[in-house]
């Protein structure tokens, strides 16, 4: 009905896929609408431009890129929720403005930033600045 084509759509991206089906298994009880998962930074682009997601939800590196080349070709489509490991936090934030949560991470935790993420993001269609979300 209305509420389903009203949701947010997220597309996945991580290194290793069965990581990406379990996190899109949780944002989808979450009431979030996963259009996607790869494992690609090629195939991730594509799928960007082809269904237009709310959100990406991004590792550092994919099988064939990283989080930065990823950004460079994509940051004017859409918004990120980087998923990363402590050591990396501070580079991807002074080189990006996407929003990171560092490893483990936990369903809450994953959970509230993606709410926190997709609510400070402007009405669909506009693109804005995401800012960084420190947990």
């Amino acid at each position: 009905g209305y509420e389903m084509n009203d949701q947010r759509g997220v597309i996945v991206a991580l290194q290793n896929l069965d990581t990406a089906e379990k996190i899109g298994s949780l944002i989808i009880e979450a009431g979030y609408r996963v259009l996607a998962t790869c494992n690609s930074g090629h195939d991730l682009i594509r799928k960007c431009i082809a269904l237009d997601p709310e959100i990406v939800i991004i590792g550092y590196k994919l099988n064939d890129m990283t989080i930065l080349d990823v950004y460079n070709t994509l940051a004017d489509n859409c918004s990120f929720l980087a998923i990363v490991n402590e050591t990396y936090r501070s580079f991807v934030q002074e080189q990006t403005d996407i929003f990171c949560i560092t490893n483990p991470i936990s369903k809450g935790i994953l959970i509230s930033s993606l709410d926190l993420s997709i609510s400070t993001l402007p009405i669909k269609y506009t693109k804005g600045e995401p800012l960084i979300i420190l947990l």
